[in-house]
Parts: C-alpha cells; structure tokens; sequence
C-alpha cells in the first residue's frame, strides 16, 4: 500500500510541473447543463452553420462557446431575424471571451466593482435589474477583472409554486457562486444549491430537481418540509497538454436529451479527469467515486458503511468530414477495492484491461454517430453495450444487455424552431450487475437512461423562439417499462431486468433464453408537457411548465409557475 501511495504522488507530481513548464491559454468557466446556450448551439450545428462542430460532451467552457458565437457571427447574414438577436445577445455575455478589451460595464473606477460597496452601487445595480437593455452583459454581484485574472461571484433565487392535481405547494432555491480565472491557465469555481420544499395539502413527494441523496426531514419544524443540497467545484489547469481536472460536477455524454450513455440524472460525484482537443477530434478522460446503494451497519457505532466504488470512463469524438461526427466511449465501473493503476492510464483500452484483471467488472462500450445529409436535417444514433455475449446477440439471451436510440433532429432556416422525434429501447438487466458498487449507479440512481432498463420510449419535441427572450417548447413521450409479475412479498417472487439496482443472480434461469426486449407487466406512460420562459429582465426570468402524465387510465396534472433571479 505504501509504495502505491509513493507512485501516486511521484505521478501527480509529474503532472503538475508538465502543466507549470508548458501551457497556452485554453481555460474557462464551465457551462452549466440547464443554459439555453446548449439548445442554440444545437439547433445551429443542424441548420449546417456549426460544421465539424463536437457537441455530445458535456460541459462546455466559456471558450469553446465563443469560438462557436464567433463561427456563427461571419454567417450572421444567414441567420432568421430572431436568431441574430439572440446571437447579439450571448455576443454580449461573452465579452470576455470575443472582446477582451471591453472593461465589464459595471466597473467604473479601478478593476472591481462590489454591489454592496456603496449607496450608489447599490441604486445602480437595482435600476439595472428592473430596465431591460439589449445586448447587455449579465451583472454579478462581485466583479474583479486585471491583466487575464477574473473573479465572478454571482447570487440566485428562484420562487416557485408546484400543484399536482389541484394541490399546491410552493417550494424555493438557493443558490452562490463563485468563478476565478488566475492567470490564462488556472481556474476555480465553486457552488452551494439548496432546495426547500414546503409540504401543504399533502403534496409531499420530491421535485423533479432531487437527483438522489440526502434529503432533510426535521421533524421538529412547526411547519412540514424537506430540504436537499448539492455543490459543484472545480480546480483546472489548460495548457497544450490538454485541460487537467479535479472536481465535483454532472457529466453529460450522448447526443440525445435521453442520453443512454452518461445524463444528468444523478447528483454530482468527485473525478479527476483530462481531456486534449485536437484539429477534428476530442479526447476525454475521467475516473470518479460513485456511492453504491447498498450499505451495512458497523456493529459497534451503527454508522452506516458503504464499500468502495469507482467509475472510469474514455470517450474519442471524431469529425469525419462535415457531414458526420462519431464517437466511441468505455466506462467501467467497479469497486470494493483500491483504485486500480491500470485503470488511470488514460489511452488504455478497457476490454482486455479489465480482463487481466480477472473479469470483475462491469463493462460496458457505445457507439455514437450523427449524420447531416443536408442543412436542418441531422439523423444520430447510439448503440449501448453492456457485457454482450456474441454468440447470443440476435438471439433472445438474458445477457444481451444492451441500448439502441435512433433520432431525427431537424430545424427549419427560415423560421427560430426544431423539431426532434427519437426512438429508445433498454434490455431488460442493462446496466446492472450481481454486486452493488459494480451496478451501473449512483447512490441508487442510473447513471445513464432515465428509465433504466426493460424499457422503450417515443419522444418528441418541439421547441421555437418566438422573440429573443421567449422560449417554448412542447413534448411528449409514449414510454413502456415491464415490472414484475409478482410481488417481492411473494414466495415465487423473481426480478426480470426491470430495475438497475437488481442482481441479476437472482433471476430466474428458466428465461434465460426467452428474455425479451420487454417483458413481464408492461406499463405504459403517455406524458405530456409544456413549457414557457420569458427573460423579463436580464436577470429575471418567468418559468411556467405543464405535465399531464397518464398511466393506466388514471391522470396525474402537473403545473409550475418559478421566478427566477440571477445576479
């Protein structure tokens, strides 16, 4: 153990002065999963103005977002009148990036401005909040900008009242940032998110923001609630080696809003990671600690202990030619152990790996491609694979554990607006795996389709741009998921793939060949949903979202109105 440790540190060690001796410029703030800027960018790379453009790793940094704003402003003209005002507008919250030598608007005298420094900081900030300007930067609530070194620290609310048929609640969230760029290559970021629930007219179940964890229940407060939290953070260094990471973040790898690869579905977990852009290609590297589902209790002080588990992970996205993009992704997730060695090396090819190191893990692989036959028209794909059997792959084998998502994405030129319908099937046992900390999960919660496994689902989606700040969208899916024909509290109780949490010893072996894409009870889920938001001010936006989900026969009707502030 010892001389682990020592090779440990001799390579961070190593690392480290590679970064200090030899850097560029290439750092900047992540983007975070919920900004627009991703449906933008999206909807411009199949109207064919972003070719080459590698888009399914997530997130993106501020820089690579420029220098796709700054593709787009040489074909302005080309643009509908509504999107050149858009782009008018991420050109200005991006100035840092495109116009390095505008001073941020809210510094007037030296390098930095405080919101709370005095009287008239504080009547100009207000006066700014409530007077809408085009093309203006978003405020902070503390700027410092100096010869390549910035400091963002930026404060959020949002009020919102949820009602689930007929009952209401109304529920809020907090939120602090904080962003320094030192220098042209180091950077930090923190954050603090926290959500509080309150529980009226017994609407008690957790809100769609709640990705697994720990959720607080204080049974001593007059009045009923539930709280959940989560932080982001980062370290990173960029240089011509490639950018270095150590942080806490949801990662995002698919090409799909239903990725079956990595989503965002589960709260932010520690990795380290690298990954070196080239010419027409990406490299991405990662290895993180996952929380199993399973725990037991020490017998002495009855804390909870959870066995070790790790997650590893490579993905190679590569722009053929203009017209198609492919990528190949490993993630490997195995525990109960110390973090292997093999499995830092960044390049190393997972399958034989894991191979030499006594089949233990569980493995899986994808392939990924999106095709641009013709401006507006993209057709993507992803085959997921997850310990496939090669002599049963077309046969009706328990162990063909395995995803296929197919989809059309197309966007109209001459109108702000896309349409996207999509196909996904999920094996029954996909993802899961005989022991917990090797289950393809986070605390519990699937790391890749929302749905898990044993199931298939239709999406559509229609999102327009009717003004610059107004966004709508409408959907709906058409999702069949198989569950157990008995009850667990049944004597003959046996799982079939229907959970990712399952151990799939457990099954029943007579169907080990007659194990279909669906099977058992099959459930079938029509929902759909609306959503509208409208950028009141710059920093005020109005959320109003509906949900009709409808399972067997029975409704269930979803309607949320959120005021948002970000300062």
């Amino acid at each position: 153990m010892k001389g682990k440790e020592v090779l440990s540190r001799a390579m961070i060690l190593g690392v480290v002065l590679i970064l200090f001796f030899r850097v560029i410029p290439a750092s900047q703030e992540h983007i975070r999963m919920e900004d627009p800027v991703y449906l933008f960018l999206d909807r411009m790379a199949t109207l064919g103005y972003l070719p080459k453009f590698l888009n399914d790793t997530r997130p993106y940094t501020r820089d690579k977002v420029a220098a796709q704003l700054q593709i787009l402003l040489s074909c302005k003209s080309h643009l509908t009148g509504i999107d050149r005002k858009i782009l008018d507008e991420y050109v200005a919250d991006y100035r840092l990036e495109l116009h390095p030598e505008k001073r941020q608007f809210q510094i007037r005298d030296g390098n930095s401005y405080s919101f709370c420094r005095s009287r008239e900081n504080l009547k100009t900030g207000l006066k700014n909040m409530f007077r809408y300007e085009d093309n203006r930067e978003k405020q902070h609530l503390f700027v410092y900008e100096k010869e390549g070194e910035t400091i963002w620290i930026d404060w959020s609310e949002a009020l919102r009242a949820e009602s689930k048929n007929g009952s209401y609640r109304p529920l809020n969230r907090d939120e602090i940032r904080f962003f320094a760029q030192l220098g042209k290559q180091f950077s930090v970021y923190f954050d603090g998110i926290r959500f509080v629930q309150y529980n009226v007219n017994n609407y008690t179940e957790l809100s769609d923001d709640f990705k697994g964890g720990f959720v607080n229940d204080p049974k001593e407060e007059k009045i009923s609630l539930r709280g959940y939290d989560y932080s982001d953070a980062y370290i990173q260094m960029t240089g011509q080696y490639g950018r270095f990471m150590l942080g806490t973040e949801p990662i995002f790898w698919g090409n799909s809003p239903n990725s079956l690869v990595l989503s965002d579905n589960v709260a932010p977990f520690p990795f380290f990671s690298w990954q070196k852009e080239f010419k027409e290609a990406r490299f991405t590297f990662f290895h993180g600690s996952l929380l199993p589902a399973d725990f037991t209790r020490d017998t002495l002080t009855g804390e909870k202990v959870f066995a070790k588990k790790f997650i590893v992970g490579h993905r190679w996205d590569l722009a053929v030619n203009p017209q198609l993009n492919f990528s190949f992704t490993e993630i490997y997730l195995y525990g109960n152990r110390d973090m292997e060695l093999a499995y830092l090396v960044p390049p190393v090819i997972l399958w034989p790996t894991q191979h030499n190191l006594m089949d233990r893990d569980n493995a899986t692989m994808a392939f990924e491609f999106e095709y641009f036959p013709w401006a507006g028209s993209k057709f993507y794909g992803t085959l997921f694979l997850d310990e496939f059997t090669t002599t049963q792959i077309f046969n009706d084998y328990w162990a063909n554990k395995q995803g296929i998502q197919l989809g059309v994405h197309y966007a109209l030129s001459k109108l702000p607006t896309d349409f996207r319908i999509e196909f996904t099937a999920v094996h029954p046992w996909t993802y899961t795996h005989k022991f917990s900390y090797s289950s393809y999960t986070h605390n519990g919660v699937d790391l890749g389709f929302y749905a898990g496994p044993n199931s298939s689902l239709w999406f559509f989606e229609n999102q327009w741009w009717p003004k610059k700040r107004l966004y709508a969208s409408v959907q709906y899916r058409l999702l069949k998921h198989g569950r157990e024909p008995l009850d667990e509290s049944d004597p003959d109780y046996y799982p079939i793939g229907s959970n990712v949490n399952q151990n799939y010893n457990d099954r029943n072996q007579a169907l080990d060949h007659k194990t279909t894409w669906l099977m058992g009870d099959i459930e079938k889920i029509n929902e759909f949903g609306l959503q509208l938001s409208y950028r009141w001010r710059k920093e005020f936006i109005f959320d109003w979202r509906m949900k009709i989900v409808e399972m067997n026969g029975d409704f269930d009707r979803y309607f949320t109105f959120q005021v948002r502030f970000d300062y």
